[in-house]
């Protein structure tokens, strides 16, 4: 019940699946959703790099309750189709009297378990809708690298592309995305790049791993660059943006201050802000944040109350 005296009911069957959202209007009750629930028989069939079988923990085969429909008020309601991997392929909007409204597909392995090495991934999405490009479809295609190196979405018009690349160096930075690329045709028209740091970086595996310092350049040779400094806690205690060509043109400076007082650090409350503050690029104060805290019963942290501070706009 929110502070209107409004309610909204949800609803449980005997097996304690949620059956719908309602709530009543003018003595009347009123469905915002209701939910279907049906049966799937999953049947996997993994093989590894070799392919031999793997054993699934659980047996490869059996048969899960999935959420097959969502009704929604007027009438329309969105239906579920699964693989045999139980995952969904397939999502169909449905009018009052049954006919199609829109639809999204995916193209998953279907009804027969072909061997996968991986989790089964799908390289388009097709999407359609009544009176919407005259009966046909916008095709959305995805592909990756055989290394993991990069993957990209080109776009239903067959020409932007999205394209990410991820480390592949073995060690904690593998699997981290180190830059982004939009293209239109053949042109690169946007880019960024990300350089990571972790708590301890000389670890062969990740430890807390953050952003230190992030570039976006576009084809009109404009850079954005955005720095990050760390406390002993691993917050973000600096940020500094910087413009210019050369990304050395500092243009603000935000330093945030954190509470270290003694009854919050014994009770591993770490990372309350005491104090946000933001200097133009010539070091004027710009604006000062502080943050207060109620210490109820010396037990628990309380909601913050914010004092701001503008010095100069």
């Amino acid at each position: 019940m929110d502070t209107l005296g409004r309610t909204i009911n949800f609803n449980y069957d005997e097996l304690k699946y949620l059956t719908s959202i309602s709530q009543t209007w003018n003595g009347a009750a009123r469905n915002w959703a209701t939910f279907g629930y049906g049966e799937l028989y999953v049947s996997t069939n993994f093989r590894d790099q070799y392919g031999y079988p793997l054993t699934v923990i659980g047996g490869a085969s059996r048969t899960v309750p999935v959420l097959n429909r969502v009704g929604l008020p007027d009438g329309s309601a969105y239906y579920f189709d699964y693989t045999i991997w139980g995952q969904i392929y397939q999502i169909r909007r449905l009018a009052p009297d049954g006919h199609q409204l829109a639809r999204t597909y995916y193209n998953l392995p279907g009804d027969t378990a072909e061997p996968q090495t991986d989790c089964p991934r799908f390289t388009q999405k097709r999407e359609s809708a009544e009176y919407w490009l005259d009966g046909g479809e916008a095709v959305t295609n995805y592909s990756v690298a055989s290394d993991g190196s990069w993957s990209q979405v080109t776009a239903p018009d067959g020409t932007t592309v999205y394209k990410e690349f991820y480390a592949t160096t073995p060690g904690w930075q593998k699997g981290l995305t180190t830059g982004t690329e939009v293209w239109w045709g053949s042109d690169k028209k946007k880019w960024t790049t990300t350089t990571w740091t972790q708590d301890d970086t000389s670890l062969s595996y990740q430890k807390n791993p953050r952003p230190v310092e992030m570039n976006i350049y576009d084809a009109e040779q404009n850079r954005r660059r955005t720095t990050i400094s760390y406390t002993s806690y691993s917050l973000p205690s600096e940020v500094k943006e910087w413009g210019g060509a050369n990304g050395d043109v500092l243009l603000r400076r935000t330093e945030n201050h954190y509470r270290w007082d003694a009854e919050y650090i014994s009770r591993q409350i770490i990372g309350l802000l005491g104090a946000t503050l933001s200097y133009e690029g010539g070091g004027a104060l710009l604006s000062k944040v502080d943050y207060h805290y109620d210490w109820e019963n010396h037990y628990s942290a309380q909601a913050p109350s914010v004092q701001h501070e503008s010095l100069a706009y």
